[in-house]
């Protein structure tokens, strides 16, 4: 799909600011259930932590157990599936770093988004959520609030809608997520250059 095409398709949505996604991102500690406060430290600060030391040590992947920690993470923050664990479970340890390898070293996001999904039990979310963790500030995690907050548009009476559109959760999906997001920083950019 062209860049036309994308904004022909997706005209009226209010893609966020880089502003707002940063005013609600420094809100979600309060709001976070007590259930996942054990969970969130390990999705945002050791396992980044843990890939930038293996960065700089010229290695860059997850071993198995990382993996389900991120997919035990995943799954209290959405949808639940209760499938999902066993699938990934069933990928072998060097199946996944060969694959974290593979996908790390892929400049292109939905490169690595593609790489990522031959694994078992890994679908665009699950991708982008092992991406994100390795690319925190570049790379967004497919999230139900991310996604519907990314598209919401203009009704007819000054508000917004789309906060109840159902998720597909495939790789399309994920692709206007992430135009929507350039959009909004293009928007901010604009914003800033023209003061």
């Amino acid at each position: 799909m062209t860049e036309a095409e994308m904004d022909a398709d997706n005209e009226d949505i209010l893609a966020p600011t880089s502003k707002t996604i940063r005013e609600y991102v420094q809100a979600y500690p309060q709001y976070v259930p007590i259930q996942l406060k054990e969970l969130d430290p390990v999705r945002y600060e050791s396992m980044p932590e843990t890939l930038r030391q293996r960065k700089a040590e010229g290695e860059l992947y997850l071993v198995k157990d990382e993996v389900l920690k991120l997919v035990k993470w995943k799954l209290s923050h959405g949808k639940f599936r209760p499938n999902l664990m066993n699938l990934v479970s069933k990928n072998s340890e060097e199946v996944i770093r060969e694959t974290t390898t593979k996908a790390f070293a892929e400049e292109d996001v939905i490169k690595g988004l593609d790489i990522l999904t031959k694994l078992s039990g890994v679908g665009p979310a699950t991708a982008a959520l092992l991406l994100s963790v390795n690319s925190p500030n570049t790379v967004p995690f497919f999230s139900d609030e991310l996604f519907r907050f990314s598209q919401l548009t203009r009704d007819g009476n000054g508000g917004v809608s789309g906060w109840d559109r159902k998720i597909a959760y495939n790789k399309k999906e994920y692709i206007g997520l992430l135009y929507s997001l350039l959009r909004g920083h293009h928007r901010d950019t604009a914003t800033n250059h023209s003061r």
